[in-house]
């Protein structure tokens, strides 16, 4: 037996992985949590139009975006 020959076998190793997904209904993010519907209607409260036109026009109008409040076209849900 030629020693050049020779190479020592290094072992082999696997693995594997199980990853049980849950089943039941998937929620898409941005979707209405009691429907599910992803269509939505957004309205702006008395205080935020006030806020956006009394204050300075900058930090009027993130007030008014930030108090906007969203609602399901579907069901009715209102969000914020």
């Amino acid at each position: 037996m030629n020693s050049s020959n020779f190479r020592p076998q290094s072992p082999q190793i696997t693995s594997s992985v199980t990853v049980d997904m849950p089943r039941g209904p998937v929620h898409i993010p941005g979707s209405c949590p009691v429907c599910h519907a992803t269509s939505w209607t957004g309205t702006y409260s008395c205080l935020a139009w006030f806020l956006c036109f009394f204050c300075f026009w900058n930090c009027g109008l993130c007030c008014c975006l930030c108090m906007r409040q969203k609602k399901c076209t579907k069901c009715g849900f209102t969000v914020g």
